[in-house]
């Protein structure tokens, strides 16, 4: 192997490495943008949202905080947190399905090595 073909390599390991890490990303945003309801992207009334997962998902709020701008952050689950969703919900009472997903579990304290 020639020095210039190993200078050329070198030269271009972080254009491969940044465009493999872009790859990555978008697979990774691919498959989570899919999941068991596929439903992301979906807004309606949280009355409606909410009776929707109750009746379809059999899922509760387990979960609540205020975003910037008055917005709602609700996470829904069932009981054994074997689904759950993720919603935002606008002053004007419009929610939208944020995220979804499978395996919900709830942590009985920070992780290890975290601060509380």
């Amino acid at each position: 192997m020639r020095r210039d073909d190993v200078n050329t390599k070198s030269r271009f390991a972080p254009a491969r490495a940044a465009a493999g890490l872009a790859v990555a990303a978008t697979v990774v945003a691919a498959v989570a943008s899919t999941g068991p309801a596929a439903a992301q992207g979906v807004c309606m009334p949280r009355e409606r949202m909410v009776a929707l997962l109750d009746s379809r998902y059999d899922e509760a709020p387990v979960a609540l905080g205020l975003a910037s701008g008055g917005r709602l952050v609700e996470l829904f689950s069932t009981g054994d947190g074997a689904t759950w969703s993720l919603l935002l919900t606008a002053p004007d009472g419009t929610s939208c399905l944020m995220a979804e997903g499978q395996g919900w579990s709830m942590l009985a304290g920070p992780l290890a090595g975290q601060v509380s």
